[in-house]
């Protein structure tokens, strides 16, 4: 062989001799996920010994009580679109029982102002409250007929009283509502319906509730407490003629018992209802499920977070 054969040869074995050495190639790096939406949560809690409204920041931090005392107790807060107040019930206990009354309005920034009673109608059950986008309307539900309540003229109207309707939440436009409805004994599931309460469209169905529907910021997707699994589940939202078949579910957690999802503004990140044992606790994970962790760890039940808009 000619020396000038050889170079070429004796240089791509220095190169192949070097490449294993090192390793081969290098490895593409793994793309670090954007961080959780950094936010602030309303949630009720009876760390005091009895439930009330707290506020706490999405990584822990900035832990303020909004209500104390007083009869009853402050459950299932539910902010105004600008982020200024939250509407509330308040429930009293009769022996082991726990009876939801009535619904308020409270200033987050100015909570010594008192509390504003939108309804008032004993023995009717009052909960479940939910603010719509344009802050005009809140829908409730009062002895399981689907409500809404003007909140200037605290005017109230049915929309909904032929089953029994349970945890509304609101399209991101204010167009349709999303709500847990019971059909019969063995029917249950997530239903849309339009804001004035006609065109109901099912989502889910089950033999067990579906609970907690939450309407994600870009309309595409709900979420859901599946009874069954005992886990969160997204489901797609359904076009205004509704789904020619049930769509399946994803289920987004796996361990412990979660309930009561609720969207970041901004849509990356859901908080929810964690338990393990006879433990609550908030806790938050991005959209898909990955990176779950807590907010709060406390020996007292934390609940029902809502995020507050910006």
């Amino acid at each position: 062989m000619k020396p000038w054969c050889v170079w070429p040869a004796l240089t791509l074995l220095v190169i192949l001799v070097s490449s294993c050495a090192l390793g081969g190639p290098p490895a593409t790096p793994t793309p670090t996920p954007p961080p959780l939406y950094q936010g602030q949560l309303a949630f009720n809690s009876n760390r005091d010994g009895h439930y009330e409204i707290w506020l706490v920041n999405s990584d822990g931090t900035g832990l303020r009580q909004l209500t104390d005392g007083g009869q009853g107790e402050r459950m299932g807060p539910a902010w105004s679109p600008d982020g200024t107040r939250i509407v509330y019930y308040v429930q009293t206990r009769a022996l082991y029982m726990a009876i939801p009354e009535d619904l308020l309005i409270l200033n987050v920034d100015a909570p010594q102002a008192g509390h504003v009673r939108i309804t008032l109608t004993p023995p009717v059950v009052d909960r479940d409250p939910a603010w719509s986008p344009d802050g005009k309307t809140i829908i409730y539900c009062a002895d399981f007929v689907l409500m809404a309540c003007d909140v200037e003229s605290k005017e109230h109207r049915v929309l909904r009283d032929d089953h029994r309707y349970y945890m509304p939440c609101w399209s991101p436009d204010g167009t349709r509502i999303a709500v847990s409805v019971q059909l019969s004994d063995t029917d249950y599931g997530i239903y849309v319906l339009n804001a004035d309460g006609r065109n109901p469209v099912r989502v889910t169905q089950s033999t067990a509730y579906h609970w907690d529907p939450a309407w994600s910021p870009d309309g595409t997707t709900i979420l859901f407490a599946n009874h069954v699994d005992h886990q969160i589940h997204a489901v797609p939202a359904p076009p205004p003629e509704g789904f020619k078949e049930l769509p399946q579910t994803t289920p987004l957690t796996t361990v412990g018992v979660n309930t009561e999802p609720a969207w970041s503004p901004d849509g990356t990140t859901i908080a929810f209802t964690h338990t393990e044992g006879r433990n609550r606790d908030i806790w938050v994970m991005y959209k898909d499920g990955a990176g779950a962790r807590p907010v709060t760890q406390d020996p007292g039940e934390d609940m029902a977070p809502a995020w507050r808009p910006r």
